[in-house]
């Protein structure tokens, strides 16, 4: 699927630019760096997935909840990057 030029991206990648011309040099960059983001995307699910896998290990220790809410913290905060890296919706 290609890029969807009608679609903002993510305010974030625009920080720290200074003028509209350096805003949109910057969105082409990201906008045509479709091979990267799709690699990024997946190695992002990848990681998603595995902290989402219960391992039967999990609850054999006593810090099992600060455990699960480490990972917790980790899945939001890929999931934040993933949201960036979706150009085609």
């Amino acid at each position: 699927m290609a890029p969807n030029p009608s679609k903002k991206l993510n305010s974030r990648w625009f920080v720290g630019t200074k003028s509209p011309e350096e805003k949109q040099e910057l969105e082409g960059i990201v906008r045509n760096s479709r091979t990267v983001m799709t690699i990024l995307t997946r190695v992002i699910d990848q990681e998603v997935a595995a902290l989402e896998a219960i391992k039967s290990d999990d609850y054999e220790t006593p810090a099992w909840a600060c455990k699960q809410a480490d990972r917790n913290g980790q899945i939001r905060a890929l999931k934040k990057l993933r949201l960036m890296t979706a150009l085609t919706q």
